[in-house]
């Protein structure tokens, strides 16, 4: 568990920083999802996040990731998906941001690399003129990264080899106001 923690804080430190880069001006309808299991982000409190999801039988436990709450609920599924954690952070006792992963050791069909293609597809299709960044690769043997935004959210999607045997699948979801705040006072910091 501790190793996808480290996944999951490395995958997101970027994650503001490379939304700035458009391939297409967001111009579409359709906003991106911000509800996920009755929690809105941005607008959802740590006990508001935790009192629904235990009214919808979702199992979850609470850790404290560099100053932030987060929600762990192992083995949920999203999107047609069971993935082996979703977690929820807080910022500021607001809902920050949602990061699903999928995890395969030991396997030679990289099942990884087809989840993360698959759902590379159906967010494209579903979001078409949001997409921000691609940072795609050779083979299933190369890290990927895809980025979509809206006015309020921001989606990443990542594929990641961390050796030979480790190969992971990480979708995120953020609000883009507490995300900003959060970068802005990193970069106070410099």
């Amino acid at each position: 568990m501790k190793h996808i923690f480290i996944v999951v804080l490395v995958a997101f430190i970027p994650f503001k920083a490379f939304a700035q880069d458009y391939i297409q001006q967001p111009s579409s309808t359709t906003p991106i999802q911000r509800t996920f299991f009755g929690c809105e982000l941005g607008e959802f409190t740590y006990s508001q996040a935790k009192h629904t999801l235990k009214k919808k039988g979702i199992k979850c436990y609470t850790v404290n990731i560099e100053g932030e709450l987060t929600l762990v609920c192992e083995n949920i599924t999203f999107g047609g998906n069971i993935w082996d954690v979703a977690m929820m952070s807080f910022q500021n006792n607001k809902f920050l941001k949602i990061v699903f992963i999928a995890q395969e050791t030991d396997s030679y069909n990289d099942l990884m690399f087809s989840l993360y293609s698959r759902f590379v597809n159906v967010i494209s299709s579903k979001y078409p003129s949001l997409l921000m960044k691609t940072l795609q690769q050779n083979s299933f043997s190369d890290d990927a990264k895809v980025y979509w935004q809206d006015e309020n959210t921001s989606i990443i999607l990542e594929y990641l080899q961390e050796n030979s045997h480790t190969r992971d699948c990480i979708l995120g979801y953020a609000d883009n106001k507490l995300s900003n705040e959060i970068l802005q006072l990193n970069m106070n910091d410099l």
